[in-house]
């Protein structure tokens, strides 16, 4: 009897507590808040915002084509290592690099 009373006063509470919860997450806004949210958060805004980071890197681009530039032109030496068996005075072999 006393476990019964304890659930249904434990879950009565916890219950209790869900419906306070919603009401501390209730967020009340002016008109004036809903229309900037409105206008900061559509499609065109985030459009715009995109167009313009795509601007700017369209300028940075255009821009870099005017600075000093630095070109390197060469070759490279050849480079090869390859592995050549030598006999040793005992009759093992042993493998040395070649570079």
């Amino acid at each position: 009897m006393k476990m019964k009373f304890l659930l249904v006063a434990l879950l009565a509470t916890s219950g209790f507590e869900c419906f306070s919860l919603q009401k501390a997450d209730t967020l009340r806004l002016t008109l004036q808040q809903v229309v900037e949210m409105a206008k900061a958060n559509s499609i065109a805004a985030k459009q715009a915002i995109t167009v313009k980071e795509t601007k700017y890197w369209e300028w940075r681009t255009f821009k870099s084509d005017y600075q000093p530039q630095l070109a390197l032109q060469g070759v490279l030496p050849g480079y090869t290592k390859t592995y050549t068996q030598v006999q040793q005075p005992n009759g093992t072999i042993l493998f040395q690099p070649v570079h």
